[in-house]
């Protein structure tokens, strides 16, 4: 402890971030009635150690690695043995909610503009909380195409799909959205939600990779083509994919030259990217139409501090240079 007070007193700003971050944990969990979770997470805040490897030791000797929580409206099964997401979810029941909020806004949105039935493209659905956001937005004449290419976290995908009613309207693809069909080498991380395809475009993992593995790789334009999608019909692409995004845009081309209303939702890792290629990658988006409709700072877990900035330019993204959620539209 007298170590935390002498790091919070050589550098307070970071001392102030883990604050703001760390004390809603604290709160979270208390009003969830995870009393231990708490204890441990105000044993992180005095100390800067992390206890919950132990305690989710103990959660899994009590019975299976998969766990249903709820998660806003749906119910997702979660597996407590991946380090990320999954943890998240069973700690907090929640990821980036007020991001989520705008998703699902801007889904309503585009939605009534088309005013028709429309198809959403979900790149790196992992256990599908952003994919069950969307289908909980959307009417029942919109379905959705989850693309997974971890296996490991396919069964969750599939269930929380089934668990939740929407069998009927998603269809689950074990592939790998890239610049064009073929093979890639995917590198499994510790947290799930922090996979990569493996890329020379891309700098190093913020996890250790622990396992890589082939799969399957289509673009978007050819899964489209192959499935005889009219790329008219799609009506919003999310995807996070820590900073393959910028390899992905070059394979959905034809995608981006149609003129219907679309909505993309991504995750921007411009500290993963070279200054040139995160604009050049925003300079594309541009010249196809597009506008930015929000962005989004938000810690992982809801209620650690949130700002949504409006009316931003291109170049504005530019020059930011810490991971953030955007949203454009055209």
């Amino acid at each position: 402890m007298i170590r935390r007070i002498q790091s919070a007193w050589s550098d307070a700003s970071a001392a102030k971030y883990f604050f703001r971050r760390k004390l809603p944990e604290v709160a979270i969990l208390t009003r969830r009635f995870r009393f231990v979770a708490a204890a441990i997470a105000f044993c992180h805040l005095l100390t800067g150690r992390k206890y919950y490897d132990t305690y989710f030791e103990r959660v899994r000797r009590k019975g299976s690695d998969r766990r249903c929580v709820d998660v806003g409206e749906h119910q997702m099964v979660v597996d407590v043995s991946d380090d990320g997401l999954s943890r998240d979810l069973y700690l907090f029941g929640t990821r980036e909610h007020n991001t989520t909020r705008i998703y699902e806004r801007e889904l309503e949105r585009v939605e009534r503009e088309r005013n028709e039935p429309m198809v959403v493209l979900d790149v790196g659905s992992n256990a599908g909380y952003f994919a069950l956001s969307a289908l909980g937005a959307t009417s029942e004449e919109t379905d959705l195409i989850a693309f997974e290419p971890d296996g490991r976290t396919l069964p969750l995908l599939g269930e929380n799909v089934e668990r939740n009613g929407y069998a009927d309207r998603v269809t689950v693809e074990e592939l790998a959205i890239g610049p064009e069909p073929g093979a890639a080498t995917i590198e499994l991380a510790s947290h799930s939600n922090l996979n990569q395809i493996r890329t020379d475009e891309i700098g190093a993992h913020t996890k250790a990779v622990q396992s890589t593995r082939q799969v399957t790789m289509e673009s978007i334009d050819s899964y489209l083509r192959t499935s005889e999608i009219d790329p008219a019909a799609v009506g919003a692409v999310r995807m996070d994919v820590e900073g393959y995004e910028i390899e992905i845009i070059d394979g959905m081309k034809r995608l981006l030259e149609s003129d219907h209303p679309l909505l993309l939702f991504l995750e921007m890792h411009p500290h993963m990217l070279r200054h040139e290629q995160t604009k050049a990658f925003l300079e594309t988006l541009e010249n196809a139409g597009f506008v930015v409709e929000s962005v989004s700072i938000e810690g992982q877990i809801s209620y650690l501090g949130f700002e949504e900035r409006r009316e931003l330019s291109f170049e504005d993204l530019v020059e930011i240079e810490h991971g953030y959620r955007v949203f454009f539209r055209r």
